[in-house]
């Protein structure tokens, strides 16, 4: 599990993207520590916003 790492990869943002349609997917991801999750098809507007709002959160940070 990403969260659970001890460095500051735990801290990376993750967004989903699926096909998945189960209704409490979504739920599921966010419970587990993902940060957005997009379903298919993807608007690449949904996608930058997805993006977007990580980066006004501070989550945008890119950790080598």
């Amino acid at each position: 599990h990403i969260r659970a790492r001890p460095d500051a990869k735990a801290s990376l943002p993750v967004i989903v993207v699926t096909a998945d349609t189960a209704v409490d997917l979504r739920d599921y991801c966010l419970r587990e520590g993902v940060d957005e999750v997009l379903f298919k098809p993807v608007a690449m507007d949904s996608l930058f916003d997805a993006i977007g709002r990580l980066l006004a959160r501070g989550q945008g940070n890119l950790i080598g």
